[in-house]
C-alpha cells in the first residue's frame, strides 16, 4: 500500500495481533547498535538465551535498531545477520520492530566500524550510536546513500511475516550528548530541521517500496510537566503523528501523566505504541503502568532487557545529578546478566497479564477502548481499589506492631520498678532523656526516609526490616539482668531508647504507606481506618493478655514472667508485621518534587 493506512484498516491490523508487549533489545555483550551487528561481535547465542528468559517472562515482541554504517561497509553481511536475528526471535515466538535510523548518539561520537569503545563507568548509554550518524543527517549530500540504505533494508523484508512494522526513525531531532554521568550537553541546532525533512522522505521512500508492514516514527519530546499540558506539540512530533500508520510514542514519566498521554493520543484514533517507557527514579515503573497500557490496550516497549554494557540501569545524567540514592534502583532493564530477574514482581504480574490476555482472545473479548470513550478503560485501570486482604494485612501490621507499643507503653514501669529493681526516680528520668530523643529522632528518621528509595518502594522495605528490629529490641527490654544497680540503670536506659528509636523506623513508613497505596481519597480512609483498628486492637489485646501471662509464667520464674509474656507476644505479632510486608503494595509514584 503505497498510501498512508486508514484508521480503519490499522485497527483492523492490530486486532489480529492481540496484546504486544515488549522491549527494545540490546544485547548485553553490546555496547552500542553497531556492536550489535557486525560480523564480528554479532553474538548469536547470547541472544537465543537472552530472549529465551524475556519468552518465559511473557514478552512477545521487541524492537531493535539497524546501523547504517555497517550497511555501508558489509551490506550483504548485514542482510544475513538481520535474517539469522529475526529467525531466531520467531523461534522464540517474538515479532520485531526494525528501527532504520536514530539520533540518539549520546557518546558525542559519529559511527564508526571495528571495535567500539568500552563503557564509560558510571555512565548510561555511554557509546550510544547514532545511525546513520547525526553529520550524516545534517548534510544533504549524504541522503541519497541513504535513501538507498533505507529503500535496500525495506524491500529485503518487506513481505517478511517476521518483521511486525517499520520504526523508521527514532527519536529524530535528538540533540543530547552524555558529556558525564551528570551532565548533558547538545549538538547543533540544525539537527532538528535537518531531520524533520529527512523524515519525511523516509516516509515517502518506503512507502514506494509499498511493505505490508505499517509504519511509524515516535513522538517524544515531553517538555517539563505543566498544569493542563497539551502534548508532543513540537513540529517534529506532529509531523510523525500525522504521517505514521499507527501511533508511536515515547514516555519516561509518572503514571498520572502517562494517563493523560493516552488518553489524549486515543482521540486519534490508530493502534497505540509505546515504544520506550520504564524508568523506576521517575515513577515509570512496572507494577503502575504495564496494568495500565494494558486496560488501554497500548503495546508496551520499555527500555532494555538485561543489564550489561550500555549501562542503561543507571539512570540519565538529570536523574542522577538530582538524586543521591540513584543506586539503590534500577533505572531500566529486567534481568541481571544470569538471567535473575531485578524484580521477581514485575516478571510475575507480566506473566499474569499476558495469561489474561491470552484467555481474553480465546474468548473473543475485545478490550478496545471505544471512540466516544477513550479514556473509559484508563479511568478503571487507574481506580486502585485496595482488595480486602491487603486492608486485612494493614490491619495485621497495626495489630502486631501494637503488641510492642501496648507491652512498652503499658508495663516497661512496673518491669523496671518490680522486677529490675531499679528506683521509681531513675525510671523516670530515662522517660524523661528518651522524649527529649524523641523529638530529635522523629523528624530526623522522616526526612531521611524521604530521600531512601528501593525495589520495593519508597516506604514498603521498611516493613520488612523494622519487624525483626522491634522483636528484638522489645524482648531485650523485658529481660532481667543480674548486675550492679548503676548496670541495670545504664541497661534500662539503653535499651528503652533504642526501642523508641527502632519503633519510630517502623511507624513512620506504616502510616506513611496509606499515602502509595492508592489515588483514591476513599480508599485512603479505608486504608488508615484498617490501621486504626489494627493499633487500637494491638494495644488493648497488650492490655489484655500480657498481665495473664506474664503471671502464668512467673509461677514457675518470677524473674522471667515478663520476659516469656513478652515472647509470646511477639511471637504472634511478629509474623503479623512480616504478612504485613508481604501484602501491602506501593502503587502510587511519590512526587518528584517532593
Amino acid at each position: 500500500m503505497k498510501e498512508q493506512w486508514s484508521r480503519e484498516q490499522a485497527q483492523a491490523w492490530y486486532q489480529q495481533k492481540g496484546w504486544l508487549c515488549g522491549f527494545n533489545y540490546l544485547p548485553s555483550t553490546a555496547v552500542n547498535w553497531t556492536d550489535i551487528w557486525q560480523e564480528e561481535t554479532f553474538d548469536a547465542a547470547t541472544i537465543e538465551r537472552e530472549l529465551g528468559w524475556a519468552a518465559e517472562a511473557g514478552y512477545n515482541t521487541l524492537r531493535i535498531n539497524l546501523p547504517f554504517i555497517v550497511w555501508e561497509h558489509d551490506r550483504d553481511g548485514l542482510m544475513a545477520r538481520i535474517d539469522r536475528f529475526l529467525t531466531i526471535a520467531d523461534g522464540r515466538g517474538f515479532s520485531t520492530m526494525l528501527t532504520l535510523m536514530d539520533d540518539c548518539g549520546f557518546s558525542g561520537d559519529e559511527p564508526y566500524l571495528g571495535p567500539q569503545k568500552p563503557p564509560v563507568p558510571g555512565k548510561h548509554n555511554s557509546q550510544a550510536a547514532a545511525s546513520p550518524g547525526r553529520d550524516k543527517v545534517c548534510d544533504p549530500d549524504c541522503w541519497a546513500n541513504i535513501e538507498r540504505y533505507i529503500r535496500d533494508v525495506v524491500r529485503q523484508f518487506r513481505d517478511d511475516k517476521r518483521v511486525l512494522l517499520w520504526d523508521l526513525y527514532n527519536e529524530p531531532g535528538n540533540r543530547g550528548i552524555f558529556a558525564t554521568g551528570t551532565q548533558e550537553v547538545q549538538y547543533d541546532a540544525k539537527l532538528e530541521t535537518c531531520a524533520h525533512e529527512l523524515m519525511k522522505l523516509a516516509f515517502q521512500w518506503v512507502r514506494e517500496e509499498d511493505p505490508t508492514q505499517p509504519l511509524t516514527v515516535c513522538a517524544w519530546r515531553l517538555p517539563p510537566e505543566e498544569e493542563g499540558e497539551t502534548f508532543f506539540q513540537h513540529p517534529l512530533d506532529q509531523t510523525a503523528l500525522a504521517l505514521s500508520d499507527v501511533v508511536s510514542f515515547h514516555a519516561y514519566t509518572h503514571t498520572g501523566r502517562m494517563t493523560a498521554i493516552i488518553q489524549q493520543l486515543q482521540k486519534l484514533g490508530r493502534p497505540l505504541f509505546c515504544t520506550e517507557w520504564l524508568a523506576r527514579h521517575v515513577g515509570s515503573t512496572i507494577e503502575e503502568q504495564l496494568p495500565l497500557m494494558y486496560a488501554a490496550k497500548v503495546a508496551p516497549y520499555q527500555w532494555g532487557l538485561v543489564r550489561g554494557k550500555t549501562q542503561t540501569w543507571l539512570p540519565w545524567p538529570v536523574v542522577m545529578k538530582e538524586s543521591t540514592d540513584y543506586c539503590r534502583l534500577w533505572f531500566h532493564d529486567v534481568f541481571e546478566e544470569n538471567g535473575i530477574p531485578f524484580s521477581r514482581r514485575e516478571i510475575a504480574l507480566m506473566q499474569q497479564l499476558r495469561k489474561i490476555a491470552r484467555k481474553s482472545r480465546a474468548n473473543n473479548i475485545d478490550r478496545r477502548p471505544t471512540a466516544g470513550q477513550p479514556g473509559r478503560h484508563i479511568t478503571m485501570a487507574m481506580t486502585m481499589k485496595i482488595p480486602s486482604r491487603e486492608l486485612w494485612s494493614y490491619f495485621g501490621y497495626g495489630l502486631g506492631q501494637c503488641f510492642s507499643f501496648g507491652l512498652v507503653g503499658s508495663f516497661i514501669n512496673y518491669f523496671y520498678t518490680d522486677v529490675l529493681g531499679i528506683s521509681a526516680l531513675a525510671a523516670s528520668t530515662i522517660f524523661l532523656i528518651a522524649r527529649a530523643w524523641d523529638a530529635v529522632h522523629d523528624p530526623l528518621f522522616a526526612s531521611i526516609m524521604d530521600t531512601i528509595n528501593s525495589r520495593f518502594g519508597k516506604f514498603r522495605h521498611f516493613l520488612l526490616i523494622a519487624p525483626l528490629l522491634i522483636t528484638g529490641v522489645t524482648l531485650l527490654s523485658f529481660y532481667k539482668i543480674e548486675a550492679d544497680m548503676t548496670t541495670k540503670i545504664l541497661y534500662a536506659g539503653v535499651t528503652y531508647i533504642l526501642w523508641g528509636t527502632l519503633y519510630a523506623i517502623s511507624d513512620i513508613p506504616f502510616w506513611s504507606m496509606s499515602s502509595v497505596m492508592t489515588n483514591d481519597s476513599a480508599q485512603r480512609t479505608r486504608a488508615v481506618t484498617a490501621a486504626m483498628l489494627g493499633v487500637n486492637a494491638g494495644i488493648a489485646c497488650a492490655n489484655i493478655f500480657f498481665p495473664k501471662l506474664a503471671a502464668f509464667f512467673a509461677q514457675y520464674s518470677n524473674d522471667k514472667g515478663y520476659f516469656m509474656a513478652a515472647l509470646v507476644m511477639m511471637l504472634v505479632g511478629l509474623p503479623l508485621m512480616l504478612n504485613g510486608f508481604m501484602q501491602i503494595k506501593e502503587r502510587v509514584p511519590p512526587s518528584r518534587k517532593r
